[in-house]
């Protein structure tokens, strides 16, 4: 499946989306309005949905990028553009790195096992309820 209709995918599914970086310790929910809130809720629920689908995300690569085509999409499509929603990209990518990260911190393009897919589908549904 290709990684741009996938994205465009999980855009389609919910719809339109209506300072210094925070402490990865802070609640997701309290650095943006309610309204980006419930449609960040939305989108990391599909994207935590389709990352347990072993064919359509293979890798922490394609992972990556489809969670960057997303993010890109729902911004061009929101009416507020999703101001601010750059102020998450620390404390999500903290949480992600926590999940699935090596000892150096970082996320490696590695194949997405069974194990790491579940951590990774783990991690984004606990994203999703931070919202």
């Amino acid at each position: 499946m290709s990684l741009a209709l996938l994205a465009l995918g999980l855009a389609g599914e919910f719809g339109l989306l209506g300072g210094a970086p925070s402490p990865s310790n802070k609640s997701l929910r309290s650095m943006v309005t309610r309204g980006q809130a419930s449609e960040l809720k939305q989108f990391y629920a599909a994207l935590a949905t389709v990352v347990g689908s072993p064919t359509d995300i293979r890798s922490t690569g394609d992972f990556r990028d489809v969670q960057a085509l997303g993010v890109k999409i729902l911004q061009e499509n929101s009416r507020d553009g999703m101001k601010g929603l750059e102020r998450l990209n620390r404390p999500i990518s903290d949480r992600l790195v926590e999940a699935i990260g090596n000892e150096e911190g970082e996320v490696p393009d590695v194949p997405l096992n069974a194990s790491l897919r579940s951590k990774l589908q783990k991690a984004l549904d606990n994203i999703s309820a931070e919202f």
